[in-house]
């Protein structure tokens, strides 16, 4: 049943009600939309351990919650150099590499014709295949194997890198180490030359079987790793269901080029939620019109509002995390509770 208003024109009483049900279906399409972007980012960065919080080159610890994955991006510092235990050889490097060469036959065959000649190889050549063994058998085995030697702390912005991402920079270049404290050993038995050490006694005519190590290792450089907080340390994200859990790259990258997979960040998710809030709010308020005064009414819209929000986002989010979903079914019986209250006392009032 219509009532008429001042003008002498029925109004019809489920108008407004109807105008408010379309407004939370507004709202709830805003905040659906919104809440798909957040969980597909959010799975998506699963893959790799989880959202990333970007701390830049300025992040340090405490500046990001424990077992959180984050991006920090800066010059490393080597607080403790390697070492070559054999030679006491060390360097201001993250990775030191030892190289062993022999001076050694080795067999060429170009265009079917077979010769062999004396070169540096860093590997025992096996003689014993060649089509003329004779006159060209090599020694067999180094007495000195080839090595690495990590640095055993190198830190990022005051985060301690596991060894695994020490061992991932890359960019290796040629050291001139110094010599004085070789074991003496070894000082009877090499010379230097030129940042390496010969048991050549010419060395611009070295003879078979002849040694040679020198040293190349990996700079400080600037670099970018994403990886999850452990204390004061950077660790692989175990949950990472690329089976890595971290990443290291040379240079200041940015995540979109570390993560290529990874869909860019939701914008301003809390504005879109507070608009969807806001509408809801006034669908609600719309809706109580029709048995409540404007003061209750507005009031109890907010509720009807949340409690219409919060069961759309426990649908979505239940499905994600179970917390998520349960915490906000509750929000929706607590605001389905204080609207019924307000709209019970707005027409006791009325």
């Amino acid at each position: 049943m219509g009532k008429q208003d001042r003008d002498g024109r029925w109004t019809q009483p489920w108008m407004l009600p109807a105008l408010g049900v379309i407004v939370l279906f507004i709202a709830g399409a805003v905040l659906a939309v919104n809440e798909q972007r957040v969980l597909g980012y959010r799975n998506a960065a699963a893959h790799h351990g989880g959202v990333v919080d970007d701390l830049g080159s300025t992040g340090h610890p405490g500046d990001a919650g424990n077992g959180r994955m984050v991006r920090v991006d800066g010059m490393p510092q080597i607080v403790q150099a390697p070492r070559d235990p054999q030679f006491n050889v060390s360097a201001e490097v993250t990775t030191l590499h030892r190289k062993v060469e022999m001076f050694q036959w080795r067999q060429v065959t170009v265009g079917g014709q077979t010769h062999y000649e004396l070169d540096w190889v860093d590997h025992p050549v096996d003689s014993s295949k060649f089509k003329q063994p004779q006159g060209h058998r090599n020694p067999g085995h180094f007495p000195f194997s080839a090595e690495h030697y990590l640095a055993p702390k190198v830190t990022l912005n005051g985060f301690s890198l596991t060894p695994a991402m020490v061992a991932s920079l890359g960019g290796y270049i040629a050291l001139k180490p110094d010599f004085d404290h070789l074991p003496p050993n070894l000082a009877a038995s090499f010379q230097p030359v030129d940042g390496t050490l010969v048991t050549s006694s010419d060395p611009l005519s070295p003879r078979l079987g002849d040694l040679r190590v020198s040293w190349e290792g990996v700079p400080p450089q600037i670099i970018t790793v994403v990886a999850r907080t452990q204390g004061r340390s950077l660790v692989a994200a175990d949950s990472a269901d690329d089976g890595v859990g971290y990443q290291v790259q040379i240079g200041n990258r940015e995540l979109g080029d570390i993560l290529p997979d990874l869909p860019p960040a939701p914008r301003a998710p809390m504005l879109w939620r507070l608009l969807a809030l806001m509408l809801a709010w006034v669908g609600g308020a719309l809706v109580l019109l029709r048995w409540a005064r404007p003061g209750p009414a507005m009031l109890g819209g907010l509720f009807v509002g949340g409690a219409a929000l919060s069961a759309l986002a426990g649908a979505l989010w239940l499905g994600v995390q179970m917390r998520y979903g349960a915490f906000w079914l509750m929000v929706v019986a607590l605001c389905a509770a204080a609207a019924a209250a307000i709209v019970r006392r707005g027409r006791r009032l009325g």
